[in-house]
C-alpha cells in the first residue's frame, strides 16, 4: 500500500476531526479555561486568588480584597490521531471509511484531554478538590458514558 496520500484527502480528513472533536470529542474539555491563540509551545494563564467579601458601615469605606495575582505557565504538546485509508478498499465497502477515521480519532484526542484533566485533578493540591478514580466504571458513571 502507497503511503502518499493527496492534498485534497488531508485537508477533507484534518476538517472532519476538528469538527467531530468539537461536537462531542471531550467530555471535560468545557469544563475547564483554555486558549486557542497560543504561539509557541508554552502557555501562559493568569490565576487571581480569592477574597474575601466584608461588610461595612454607613458612609464607610469597603475594605479592599487584595487579591493575589500568579501567572502559571503550561507546555504544550501534540498528540496525533491517524490511520490508514486505502482507496481501493473504499470502493469495495458500503460505509464511509473516511468519515468513521475521523470520528475514531477525534474520540481519542476526546478521550487523550479528558486523560490529561483527570490526571491534573488527581495531581492537585487544592483543598476543595477532592477526586479519586477507583475504576473505569466509576469514570464511565461520572462521564455518564454506557458501560
Amino acid at each position: 500500500m502507497s503511503t502518499s496520500i493527496n492534498t485534497a484527502f488531508i485537508t477533507q480528513y484534518e476538517r472532519d476531526v476538528h469538527d467531530v472533536f468539537q461536537r462531542d470529542g471531550s467530555v471535560l474539555k468545557p469544563t475547564v479555561r483554555y486558549k486557542s491563540d497560543v504561539v509557541g509551545s508554552v502557555a501562559t494563564f493568569q490565576k487571581i486568588g480569592t477574597g474575601v467579601a466584608t461588610t461595612k458601615a454607613r458612609h464607610g469605606t469597603i475594605t479592599p480584597m487584595n487579591q493575589t495575582h500568579t501567572a502559571i505557565s503550561t507546555t504544550l504538546a501534540d498528540f496525533y490521531a491517524g490511520d490508514w485509508v486505502d482507496k481501493l478498499d473504499e470502493a469495495k465497502i458500503n460505509i464511509d471509511e473516511r468519515m468513521a477515521i475521523a470520528r475514531g480519532g477525534a474520540k481519542a484526542l476526546g478521550r487523550k484531554v479528558d486523560s490529561q484533566i483527570f490526571t491534573t485533578l488527581n495531581s492537585t493540591t487544592e483543598s476543595t478538590i477532592s477526586f479519586t478514580v477507583s475504576s473505569a466504571a466509576t469514570v464511565r458513571k461520572c462521564l455518564r458514558l454506557p458501560q
